[in-house]
This record gives structure tokens, sequence and C-alpha cells, in this order.
């Protein structure tokens, strides 16, 4: 399960974050300011579900929703703060799946979260469920499992997440730091260097089979998929 959360309220979303890790110990949570360059995240990942905060001052909320829908059709819910109720109308009309009131009850969040994941996975919406194929190499992210010439390749949940990032954009450098967040979490405490390590055991991996460097680091930059010699 991937959840990412769209807002600038920092105590709102560590305590929504929080929320979501206990109801999922598995998901990968994810915060991003309203200000951040969106598309590029959900081009990188499968989200299961967008949190968006529309109360926030200033912001065209109406305008944020649809540039959403325009690059992705994961599923949203509208954070609204209980002294903006006016909003929730609006959000709705604008695309939102569904709203909460915060601060609010976390009960109720919850539910309301498991019944739009219910609802949007009714509809036939998989986030992540189809099988990435660059070149010779076939990536499933929903199952971990990857083929580089038709043979199973062993990667760690971690280093499955990775590749499916690069992979997914392929020809472009994607920095640490843009790894950092969407790969470990919006707080994670790891530095640049982390990525490192793990992309280099990846990188052996991948070479040991195809006899070829499929990622290439960019010095100053961060890294590039290349599935051709």
């Amino acid at each position: 399960m991937i959840f990412l959360l769209l807002g600038d309220d920092q105590e709102t979303s560590r305590d929504l974050c929080d929320a979501l890790k206990r109801a999922w110990p598995d998901a990968h949570v994810s915060e991003m300011r309203l200000s951040a360059d969106v598309r590029q995240v959900l081009e990188f990942v499968g989200v299961d579900l967008l949190f968006v905060d529309v109360s926030s001052s200033g912001l065209d909320y109406a305008g944020l929703l649809e540039r959403l829908h325009a690059i992705s059709d994961a599923p949203i819910m509208a954070l609204i703060r209980d002294n903006a109720r006016e909003d929730r109308a609006g959000a709705l009309a604008r695309g939102a799946d569904d709203c909460v009131y915060y601060p609010g009850d976390v009960t109720e969040f919850l539910a309301r979260t498991r019944a739009v994941i219910r609802r949007s996975r009714e509809s036939g919406f998989r986030p992540g469920s189809t099988v990435l194929v660059r070149g010779d190499l076939a990536i499933n992210p929903s199952t971990a499992e990857v083929r580089l010439g038709g043979k199973q390749v062993p990667l760690t949940p971690v280093e499955c997440r990775l590749l499916t990032t690069l992979a997914r954009n392929e020809g472009e450098v994607v920095s640490s730091e843009v790894l950092l967040r969407h790969i470990w979490g919006g707080e994670c405490l790891a530095k640049p260097g982390t990525v490192s390590n793990y992309m280099s055991r990846l990188r052996r991996k991948l070479e040991s089979r195809s006899g070829r460097r499929m990622i290439v680091s960019q010095r100053g930059l961060g890294y590039r998929f290349s599935s051709q010699d």
C-alpha cells in the first residue's frame, strides 16, 4: 500500500501518517509540500491513495485537483480544516472521491480511507499492478518480482522499488533526494549515502546477469536507467 499526503500543515501530516502506518504497518507513506513537483512523484510511484489538504491559505485547490486527475488515476481524499467546511462541496465537485475534516476523529479518517480504497478497487483501479517492461527487463511492482532475460532476479523490496522508480523514468536522471523521499518516506533520517549503497548492490545484481550497465550514476545529479547497452 502506498499513500501520498500533499499539504503544508506538518503537524497534521505527521498525525495522519502515524495513523496510516498503524493501520497498514507495511504501507509506504510519503509527505510532500503542495508546492512540490507532484507530477514527478506520480509518474514514479503507483500510489494507492492521495490525501490533499485543500484548506491551505491561498491554494487554488480546484486547479490542483484538476492537475492531479490529469496525471494520475489514483483516488483522492480531500483534507478539510474543521473551520472551512464550505470547501467540501467544491472539492467533491472538482473530483475528490471523499472528504474528511481535521482535526477530527482518527477512527472516521481510517474508515473513510478504507472505503475509498475499496471503491477504487471495485472499479478496477490497481496501482502498480501492470508489469513494467523495459527491453528484456520485466518488473511486477505489486509482487516485487523482477525478471531479466526471462530469469528471475532476487531483489529486496527496497531494491525493487528503486529499480521501478528509475525504470518508469528511463533516460532521465532521478536525484538521491527524490529517491530518499519517495522510497523511504518523507521523514526518513537516512542520508544520500544510503541510496548509493543500495544502488551499488542493485547495479551488481543487474550487471552480473545482463553483462551491461543498466544504471548510470550522474555525479552530483543522481541516477539514470537505460535498458539498452
